[in-house]
C-alpha cells in the first residue's frame, strides 16, 4: 500500500491514453443505446401484432427509454421545482438544477436529463482513469476502466439518474485531494454532497486523507505533535459539508422544514435503525430484488477483503461508510446503486484482473452479458435499481 503521508504527483494523460478512454466511452454509449433501440424495436413489433398503439420514434421517445422510475422525480423537480411536494425532498437538487439549465436550451426535459447524465459520465471516465493511474499505474488503470465500462450496472451512466453527476464530482474530488489541491477538492466535494446525501461520506474520507498528508494520522495512530502541521488549506475541506447545509436550507425555504428529506424517506420505508433490524425486515419480504441487493453486498465485502491491504485507508473509509448507510436505513432497496458509486471497488477489480487471468476472462465474458440484459429490462421499465 502506498505511503499514506505522501502527496501524489499530478497525472497527465497522453494522447494514446486519451484515445483509449474515448474509445471506451464511445463504445459503451453506442452499445447501450443500440441495445435500448433494439429492445424498443422488438417491443414495438409485439405491440403492433397485439393491436396496441406504438409511440413513434423521436429524440424525446429515445430519452424516455432511459428515463425510468426515479427519473420522473428528477425531471419533475427540474420543470416545476419542489412545488411544496414533500415526497420530492428525497431527491437532492443539483441534478435537477443541471437538467433545468440544459432544458432551457433544448426545451425537452426528458432528453435534457439523459444528456446531462451522459455528459457527466465523460468526466467520470477521465478522472477515474487519472485517479487509478495515480495510485497503481497505467496498466491497472486501463484494466479498471475496462471493467467499469462493461460493469453490469454501467447502464446507470446513460440513464436519467444522478449517479453520473455524483460520480463526476466525487471521483474528481478524490483526485484533487490526492494531488494536494484542496480548494478544488473542497468545491467538488461541496457539489457532490448537493447531488446525494451519501456525498457526506466524501468529507470523512478526505478528512482522513488530509490528516494523513499532514502526518497527523498514520494508520490508526494519531500523532498529536504534528497537529501544528495543519494549515489554512484545511478551510475548503471544513467548508465541504456546507453542501448539506445548503440543501437543508433550500428545504427550509421550500417546505418550512430543513429535515424534509428524512420525512420523505419515511414514505419509502426508510428510517435510521440497526443493521440487524434492516436484515430482519428485508428477510420478511424476500424477493429477487432483495436477494440481488444482498448478493451485491456480499460481492462488495469479498472484494474489500481482497483489497484491504492494497487500498489506501482513505478509500476504505469511503467504502465502509457507504456500505453501512443502506444497512442503517431499515431497507436495502436500491442498495446496488449505493455500491455502484463505490469507485475504489474498480481499483480492486483492476488489481484482481491484472493478477489472475481467470478472473479477467470471467469478467470480460460475464459483465457485458449481464450489462446488456439489465439495460434491456431497465428501458422496458421492469428493473427498479
Amino acid at each position: 500500500m502506498p505511503d499514506s503521508s505522501k502527496v501524489a504527483e499530478r497525472v497527465r494523460i497522453r494522447s494514446a491514453e486519451a484515445y483509449l478512454i474515448i474509445t471506451f466511452i464511445v463504445a459503451s454509449k453506442a452499445a447501450l443505446f443500440f441495445v435500448s433501440l433494439l429492445t424498443k424495436f422488438f417491443t414495438d413489433r409485439l405491440l403492433t401484432r397485439s393491436g396496441l398503439p406504438v409511440q413513434p420514434f423521436s429524440l424525446s421517445a429515445f430519452g424516455s427509454l432511459w428515463s425510468q422510475w426515479d427519473s420522473v422525480f428528477f425531471i419533475t423537480i427540474a420543470v416545476q421545482g419542489y412545488a411544496g411536494n414533500r415526497s420530492l425532498a428525497s431527491f437532492f437538487p443539483l441534478y435537477p438544477f443541471l437538467i433545468a439549465l440544459v432544458n432551457s436550451i433544448l426545451h425537452d426535459a426528458t432528453l435534457s436529463a439523459v444528456l446531462v447524465s451522459n455528459i457527466a459520465s465523460v468526466f467520470v471516465f477521465f478522472y477515474l482513469y487519472k485517479l487509478i493511474k495515480l495510485e497503481f499505474g497505467r496498466k491497472i488503470a486501463e484494466k479498471s476502466l475496462l471493467y467499469f465500462t462493461i460493469f453490469p450496472l454501467a447502464f446507470l451512466l446513460c440513464a436519467a439518474y444522478s449517479e453520473s453527476v455524483y460520480l463526476a464530482f466525487a471521483v474528481a474530488a478524490f483526485y484533487y485531494a490526492r494531488t494536494y489541491r484542496w480548494w478544488i477538492a473542497g468545491v467538488l466535494g461541496f457539489f457532490a454532497i448537493t447531488s446525494r446525501l451519501v456525498g457526506i461520506t466524501i468529507f470523512f474520507a478526505l478528512l482522513y486523507e488530509y490528516l494523513s498528508q499532514k502526518e497527523v494520522i498514520e494508520g490508526l495512530k494519531v500523532k498529536i505533535q504534528n497537529i501544528r502541521c495543519i494549515s489554512w488549506d484545511i478551510i475548503p475541506l471544513i467548508l465541504m459539508p456546507a453542501g448539506l447545509i445548503a440543501v437543508f436550507a433550500t428545504y427550509w425555504l421550500v417546505f418550512g422544514n430543513p429535515f424534509a428529506y428524512f420525512t420523505a424517506e419515511a414514505a419509502w420505508n426508510r428510517a435510521v435503525t440497526f443493521p440487524w433490524v434492516t436484515i430482519r425486515s428485508d428477510y420478511g419480504r424476500l424477493n429477487s430484488l432483495v436477494i440481488f441487493n444482498y448478493l451485491s453486498l456480499g460481492l462488495v465485502l469479498t472484494l474489500v477483503a481482497y483489497g484491504f491491504k492494497r487500498l489506501r485507508p482513505t478509500y476504505l473509509i469511503f467504502i465502509g461508510l457507504n456500505v453501512l448507510i443502506p444497512l442503517l436505513s431499515n431497507t436495502m432497496d436500491s442498495a446496488v446503486r449505493y455500491y455502484f458509486v463505490l469507485f475504489p471497488i474498480f481499483m480492486i477489480l483492476g488489481i484482481l484482473g491484472n493478477r489472475y487471468k481467470v478472473a479477467d476472462r470471467v469478467m470480460l465474458v460475464t459483465f457485458p452479458i449481464m450489462l446488456g440484459y439489465l439495460a434491456s429490462v431497465f428501458v422496458l421499465g421492469w428493473l427498479t435499481p
